[in-house]
């Protein structure tokens, strides 16, 4: 009896073993990815009121706008820096325009236009070292534009990135592609000052004829550019449209699903010509000559999959025609001048390659500048300097026989 009792408690021993090693056995591993928080905002908190204060250090760029002799940077969705570049080996700070919401950048003349969630805000730039607040134009932007959380009672305006390193499950597909949350706010060329505007290949806001067109969701918004502001109309392009780019009497748009082509010899009336189709993914473009430019991206609250350039033909505006694709690490903006592609690779930093086999890009690269996350970049027109915007700060680099850094004017962080 004894040794059948003692039989019985070494099977559950051994049972209990087992189970202690299965448990043991499971498979778990550790990912890095990023996770995006949705940022609640409610009607009160979005009336915004604009302040311009004392240059601060810069802490999250964004978008750039080259005005004259000043740059123009985005704190993401807390207002703008105005950087006196005259000297562009050595950039100084002159004014922080404070304004909860802002994203996008435009200008024309004397005015400078900045979103606000609902709201365009309106300055006089007469003096960029101290604008004056000239007029608030309210319910611009449809409250629709951003959705409510019946939960929080408050309206989703954003997100925050944050990188995340955790342990899961070896069969979890979390993190794969990042969790995303909420719509992709990321996203100008004109003319005036005492020298060119020009933007990068991001601007979402954009002069076109004297006009000003604003992305809102699937349409495009149209306003005149006075101290006042007037809506002039509108028009639809497609879901999830991103960036313009405007070309001669044409303006190109990038979106999650494509590129789209309209003739816009009539500004008040844009009529769509054709469109290119490709993967989903955040679209930035740019267009030089018969050529247009476009990256895509992983990684991003448009739930791209692929990290890609792609040259489009666009000889035959009723017929792009895709040249070649070439795969990338995870490119953002881009700018091109007669003989090269400034391309901006993400944490890979700034590419340049030579374009003149449009079939050979990537075999002919001419220089990379890694130890930067680079977002954005401008080829300044008729001057040998190139302006880089990336998560670390300001870059700027001189052109010519040895394309050099000459300045840089770091974040915060």
């Amino acid at each position: 009896m004894k040794s059948l009792k003692f039989l019985l408690l070494g099977l559950l021993g051994l049972l209990v073993l087992l189970t202690s090693s299965c448990t043991k056995d499971k498979c778990t591993t550790l990912i890095t990815y990023k996770k995006y928080s949705p940022i609640y905002k409610t009607i009160a908190e979005m009336e915004s009121a604009a302040e311009v204060l004392a240059p601060k250090e810069m802490e999250e760029t964004g978008k750039i706008l080259v005005y004259g002799d000043y740059l123009i940077i985005n704190e993401v969705r807390k207002g703008v820096h105005i950087i006196d570049n005259s000297n562009p080996a050595n950039p100084n700070p002159v004014a922080f325009i404070a304004l909860e919401g802002n994203i996008d950048i435009a200008a024309k003349g004397n005015l400078l236009f900045l979103d606000s969630y609902f709201s365009l805000f309106t300055f006089d730039l007469s003096d960029p070292t101290n604008p004056k607040y000239l007029n608030k134009s309210n319910d611009v932007f449809p409250i629709s534009k951003y959705r409510f959380d019946n939960v929080n009672q408050a309206y989703i305006v954003g997100q925050l990135e944050e990188e995340v390193t955790e342990e899961v499950e070896c069969s979890s597909s979390k993190g794969r592609g990042g969790w995303l949350m909420s719509a992709d706010f990321d996203n100008v060329r004109g003319g005036g000052s005492s020298g060119p505007i020009v933007a990068g290949s991001m601007a979402s806001m954009v002069i076109v004829n004297g006009n000003l067109y604003i992305i809102n969701g699937r349409d495009v918004l149209i306003f005149s550019t006075e101290d006042i502001p007037a809506n002039l109309g509108s028009f639809t392009v497609a879901f999830g449209i991103e960036t313009l780019f405007p070309h001669e009497d044409k303006l190109f748009i990038g979106g999650q699903n494509g590129m789209y082509i309209f003739d816009n010899s009539d500004p008040m009336n844009p009529v769509r010509l054709s469109s290119f189709r490709h993967m989903t993914s955040c679209d930035p473009v740019f267009v030089k000559g018969d050529v247009a430019y476009v990256t895509l991206r992983d990684g991003t609250p448009c739930n791209g999959a692929t990290n890609q350039l792609d040259v489009i033909d666009i000889s035959d505006i009723l017929n792009p025609v895709l040249l070649k694709t070439y795969p990338m690490y995870n490119p953002h903006g881009l700018s091109v001048d007669e003989e090269q592609l400034y391309l901006c690779d993400g944490s890979e930093g700034l590419k340049v390659f030579g374009i003149d086999n449009l079939l050979k890009i990537t075999d002919n690269k001419k220089n990379e500048f890694g130890g930067m996350t680079a977002y954005d970049v401008i080829r300044m027109p008729n001057k040998e300097l190139l302006i880089v915007i990336a998560k670390e700060g300001l870059y700027q680099f001189e052109l010519g026989g040895d394309m050099h850094l000459i300045s840089k004017l770091s974040t915060k962080s």
